[in-house]
């Protein structure tokens, strides 16, 4: 089993950029300008996969993740997820031979074979809207905060 993640996110609608959550720069900081993003994304070369050797190892991956995104305070929670993330699990399954091989002339066939299958699980990040920047909300905010939040919540 294989986990990746992708988030989605920008500060403005004209550039949304692609980060990988499972790289290890984008775990490291919560400050958003250090984090690494890019507007193209090849997800078969350049996002990276983490193998899941049992289930403490994906509870801790998914933990892990989760914290490398992107979160801002809102009126209703203080610490919001800001982008979407697109958890993708990849299982490859080999199964058991089955009786006997075939023989085709010399040689011998063997008639297992591996499966692949992918999920693709998404966490969209939600809207409060303007009736979240309440006064008491924005009280302590400078003016390019409580735009940049009445700008989320006005294209979201």
């Amino acid at each position: 089993i294989e986990l990746s993640a992708v988030e989605t996110f920008g500060k403005h609608v004209s550039k949304i950029e692609l980060f990988d959550l499972c790289d290890e720069h984008n775990s490291q900081t919560e400050e958003w300008k250090n984090k690494q993003g890019n507007t193209m994304l090849d997800m078969k070369k350049s996002v990276q996969r983490i193998t899941l050797e049992n289930y403490k190892q994906a509870l801790d991956t998914i933990q892990k993740i989760h914290l490398a995104s992107h979160f801002a305070p809102t009126g209703k929670n203080p610490k919001s997820s800001r982008g979407h993330v697109a958890f993708i699990v990849r299982v490859t399954m080999e199964e058991e031979p089955t009786q006997g091989l075939r023989t085709a002339g010399e040689h011998d066939i063997r008639t297992d074979m591996e499966r692949e299958a992918h999920y693709i699980v998404l966490d969209l990040a939600g809207s409060e809207g303007e009736s979240a920047l309440t006064d008491e909300f924005t009280k302590d905010m400078n003016e390019s905060e409580v735009t940049d939040r009445r700008l989320e919540a006005w294209c979201l």
